[in-house]
C-alpha cells in the first residue's frame, strides 16, 4: 500500500482510510474537513482551493459565489436574458412569461393603500394579505 504524501509538512495526517467504499486506487482525506477523495490530487485541490475558504469567483448579474471559474461560466451560461430589456431569467419559461406579461407594460394591478404595483394578480393578494391584513382569496 503506497503512502500518500503530504503538500506540507503540517498535514502529515493525509492517508489512505481503509474504510473508504471506493478502494481503487485510493481514498485520501482531507486532514482539516475528514472529506474524502478517490485521487490525491483532488484532495490537494480541494486543500488549495476549497476547505475553509470563502468563494473568490463573483458573478457579474447576480449575487451568486463559487470557488472555481468553470462553476462561474456555467453559472452564466445557464441564464436567459430578455432582448428587450437585458433581465436575467434561469428558466425559459420564466423569460417568456415576463416578455408576455410584463417587458414594457405598466403594472395591471396597484396598490390603493400604498405604493405597491405588480404585473400579477397572485402577487398583489399576496401583497394585500400580507402587508394590510385583507384577504381577497
Amino acid at each position: 500500500m503506497r503512502q500518500p504524501l503530504a503538500s506540507n509538512p503540517g498535514m502529515k495526517v493525509v492517508q489512505k482510510s481503509s474504510n473508504c467504499s471506493d478502494k481503487k486506487p485510493g481514498c485520501f482525506r482531507c486532514p482539516r474537513c475528514n472529506k474524502g477523495y478517490r485521487w490525491l490530487r483532488n484532495m490537494k485541490n480541494h486543500l488549495r482551493i476549497e476547505c475553509g475558504k470563502d468563494p473568490k469567483e463573483c458573478c457579474p448579474y447576480c449575487p451568486h459565489r463559487t470557488k472555481y471559474k468553470s462553476s462561474l461560466q456555467k453559472h452564466i451560461r445557464n441564464k436567459y436574458t430578455c432582448e428587450w430589456c437585458g433581465r436575467l431569467f434561469a428558466w425559459p419559461s420564466s423569460l417568456r412569461l415576463h416578455q408576455r406579461m410584463a417587458c414594457g407594460k405598466s403594472p395591471n394591478f396597484c396598490c390603493t393603500l400604498c405604493d405597491y404595483k405588480s404585473y400579477f394578480k397572485g402577487n398583489f393578494k399576496r401583497h394585500l394579505f400580507c402587508k394590510h391584513q385583507i384577504d381577497m382569496y
